[in-house]
């Protein structure tokens, strides 16, 4: 039987060996071993997807990113040895740390050409610090360029977004999915997303679920700019249809709580005027 591996077990193994004239098992692998070190030294040449990784010694590190044209190279290592080290528990298992190796040389790549690489590091330190795990997010951004560059590009050049992802790293998913990317809908369908199914939380859980609900917008609105997913006058336009539909579903809970605890006013209706950039449905992220 024509075979390219050796058979598992010392028994199986020392009769190979014998066959081939040699005195035990162990002296076959030692035969073998330069051979084979050999070969996976010319396949590993001729492989051009081999994973560049980043140095693991400091001093080499710092060289590395100021090469990579990081103005506070010292810093940034720091941050990158810490997160090494398992700072934080999102890092701290074997596979967040090959996981983060496999992505770290990209990364820093794409944040060298920040304005402020060690703003867009630091805001990734925090991101990272609040993350359960984060083995899914690096594997993510290894196989997904594009994410990558999105999540680089609001870390680097969207202070707003990022200060909003690092405090809250659960937005990632509408990235990793590409809702965020997509329309907001209608007013209506934003009431339906905003409006809480069981009022029995009471006014302060609905408004809860309004600041929630509009941050995750917002922040959706906000990346669609950055990433070039839709007309900056479309968002303008679905940044209005969130206020309106938060506005409408925080008036309908105040007075239902307004009449729970005093009653009806008859005769009477509350009504908002919209005027300027909310009148015209063209608002900011601000």
């Amino acid at each position: 039987q024509q075979t390219h591996s050796l058979p598992p077990g010392d028994e199986a193994l020392e009769g190979v060996a014998r066959l081939s004239g040699i005195s035990d098992g162990k002296a076959l692998l030692n035969l073998l071993a330069p051979h084979v070190d050999q070969v996976g030294r010319i396949y590993d040449g001729l492989d051009g997807d081999a994973r560049a990784a980043l140095p693991r010694n400091t001093g080499l590190l710092e060289d590395y990113l100021a090469a990579e044209g990081l103005a506070d190279a010292a810093t940034v290592a720091q941050r990158i040895s810490g997160w090494r080290g398992g700072t934080y528990r999102a890092v701290r298992s074997a596979a967040a740390q090959d996981a983060l190796e496999a992505v770290l040389p990209a990364l820093v790549k794409a944040i060298s050409v920040a304005a402020d690489p060690l703003s867009a590091v630091n805001r990734l330190d925090r991101m990272l610090e609040r993350l359960p795990s984060a083995i899914n997010l690096f594997r993510l951004l290894e196989a997904r360029p594009t994410l990558l560059a999105l999540v680089t590009d609001i870390l680097c050049h969207a202070s707003t977004l990022a200060d909003d992802l690092s405090r809250r790293p659960d937005l990632l998913d509408g990235l990793i999915s590409s809702s965020a990317l997509g329309p907001v809908g209608s007013v209506d369908q934003i009431v339906a997303q905003l409006s809480l199914d069981d009022t029995r939380g009471g006014l302060e859980a609905q408004l809860d679920r309004i600041r929630q609900g509009v941050g995750e917008l917002r922040f959706a609105l906000g990346s669609q700019i950055v990433a070039g997913a839709a007309d900056p006058l479309e968002v303008a336009a679905g940044y209005a249809r969130v206020a309106e539909a938060a506005i409408r579903v925080a008036a309908d809970a105040t007075i239902a709580e307004f009449t729970r605890l005093h009653g009806a006013v008859e005769g009477c209706e509350f009504v908002i005027l919209a005027l300027g950039r909310m009148g015209g449905a063209e608002l900011t992220h601000a």
